[in-house]
């Protein structure tokens, strides 16, 4: 096709019209249309122009179309009727770029398509894009002819897949996988382990943010004697003004790692916190080291690079009998070690410390704990020993907590089907009392939907798909989705509710966001005048 200079690419917004602009170029492409047998070969309409091209729901019916459009059917669960070709994949039909993949393996398995490494699934965005797809790949198909042979008997769509059947848990198979732990550990002496990579020197810019009792202040000048320029967090910004701050430190060069001290000060007992204190000592511990790693991503992501890290939760990491002495530094420990799984090039430290007015030689432990020692992510220094953790099997010849009638539940995400199916168990091993809580509704047991939903979810489907058309909606599968996600939800928390209920037990169920912190106040009020304790 020679190039029109005074061709408009947004006069073909669609594939449909891009498959047409092919045939207004070139209408010996265009397959013939169905006419009676007497009917003389003059007939056939003659190509439109692309200006006045078709939507794609009145190309020539063919063998592609349908075939494509049934394994799309069957890996959506939509029938084939309401299948629009200008559905996006995505966005309408909620096939995500992993199902996608799954489509597009299927076709090429059907018409003996080679695999494209170079393929681009976001090239693809529509079921016509994914139709032409088939005919770029064999052009012999446009025609409508079937494919031939082997490729015939592959192109009928593949059966549905049986579901497997539900099942409610196996309390003796749990029983027979060990049970691990975290167990602390004695480690070797830092003098004892090779370098870690990191050097400390003049040229290193480094970010701190210190604690209030006096580490950061003694790590600071020790970095400051090494040469070593400190980027220091001396306030407690916004997460905005954070990065605002950090990208201009970027700006001016090359960033070499971050230590974190924010966990090492003390906090007040979960149970005196006010809603705002809490949020407050999340945002200075995690959400800001958050904030940080994220800015810094492209800095801290390769060997010679760090994120060191340091926590107040006893010096085993809170894995003793006496417990975590500062329990919020277990969203920094948490935090941190995914970092390292992310960039595991990365020199990721999560030091954790026992109470101690100590400063100087917590600073110098850090520092040392930078530059040696690059086999461990977690470890800890309890009673002048370094200490590290292992998950082990753990056998204590114990029964564990009793589960009765007296038992008091609170189970928050309540209407999630894995939820549901746990609290099915929970309320079989005790009969006991049910306090559930989910953002969904209360469920209606008289709703004609949610029983239709356990036993006739097709024809449901359908009947939504024609209410949202009835109501003026353009209706796509991916809003039909979206209704049956609620009442999935709501079918999940009346299957909790009737699983606690046929197994003797009591069920109280709370609609409530957990985000709203008046909203759960109130609930937990009237969780404490039912039952009085969890």
């Amino acid at each position: 096709i020679p190039r029109d200079e005074n061709l408009k690419l947004r006069d073909f917004p669609t594939l449909a019209h891009t498959i047409e602009f092919v045939y207004s170029k070139r209408p010996d492409l265009r397959p013939a249309a169905a006419t009676p047998a007497s009917a003389p070969e003059a007939n056939a309409p003659a190509a439109e122009p692309a200006a006045e091209s078709r939507p794609a729901g009145v190309l020539e019916d063919d063998g592609v179309k349908d075939a494509v459009l049934n394994l799309i059917a069957e890996k959506t669960g939509y029938p084939v009727e309401m299948l629009d070709l200008e559905l996006d994949l995505e966005a309408d039909l909620g096939i995500d770029t992993v199902k996608q993949a799954e489509v597009f393996a299927a076709i090429r398995e059907i018409y003996g398509i080679p695999r494209d490494e170079n393929l681009k699934l976001r090239d693809f965005p529509t079921l016509a894009h994914t139709i032409e797809f088939v005919y770029s790949k064999r052009p012999d198909l446009r025609s409508g002819a079937a494919p031939v042979g082997e490729q015939a008997e592959a192109a009928a769509p593949a059966q549905p897949e049986i579901a497997a059947p539900k099942f409610r848990g196996d309390l003796q198979a749990s029983a027979a996988i060990p049970r691990r732990v975290p167990v602390p550990f004695l480690r070797p002496e830092l003098t004892l382990c090779k370098a870690s990579g990191v050097t400390l020197t003049t040229g290193s810019r480094v970010v701190v943010m210190p604690d209030q009792g006096g580490v950061g202040k003694a790590l600071i000048k020790r970095l400051e004697k090494l040469g070593a320029e400190v980027l220091v967090i001396e306030d407690v910004p916004t997460g905005e003004e954070l990065v605002k701050r950090l990208e201009a430190w970027k700006a001016q060069g090359e960033i070499q790692g971050v230590f974190w001290l924010a966990a090492l000060d003390e906090e007040a007992p979960v149970e005196n916190m006010k809603l705002a204190d809490w949020k407050a000592a999340t945002h200075l511990r995690v959400k800001l080291l958050y904030h940080t790693m994220r800015t810094l991503y492209g800095h801290i992501n390769q060997p010679g690079t760090f994120l060191v890290s340091a926590t107040r939760l006893g010096g085993r990491h809170g894995y003793d009998a006496a417990g975590a002495v500062a329990p919020l530094g277990g969203a920094v420990s948490g935090f941190t070690k995914a970092y390292k799984r992310e960039q595991p090039e990365v020199l990721v430290k999560v030091v954790d410390f026992a109470p101690s007015r100590k400063t100087a030689q917590l600073a110098d432990l850090l520092i040392e704990e930078t530059l040696l020692d690059p086999g461990v992510v977690e470890v800890g220094y309890a009673e002048e020993r370094t200490v590290g953790l292992a998950e082990m099997p753990v056998e204590d010849g114990r029964l564990g907590m009793t589960l009765g009638r007296e038992t008091v539940f609170l189970i928050t995400g309540a209407a999630g089907s894995i939820v549901s199916a746990i609290t099915a168990d929970l309320a079989d091993a005790s009969g006991g009392v049910f306090h559930l809580l989910d953002l969904a509704p209360r469920p209606d047991p008289g709703n004609p939907d949610l029983v239709r939903f356990a036993n006739d979810k097709e024809n449901l489907k359908k009947d939504i798909f024609q209410r949202l058309k009835d109501s003026g909606q353009r209706a796509t599968p991916a809003m039909v989705e979206k209704e049956l996600a609620s009442l999935e939800r709501q079918y999940a928390a009346l299957s909790a509710i009737r699983a606690v209920e046929q197994a003797g037990g009591s069920a109280h169920y709370y609609s409530v966001n957990l985000l709203d912190g008046a909203a759960m106040d109130a609930v937990m009020s009237q969780v404490r005048q039912t039952s009085g304790r969890i």
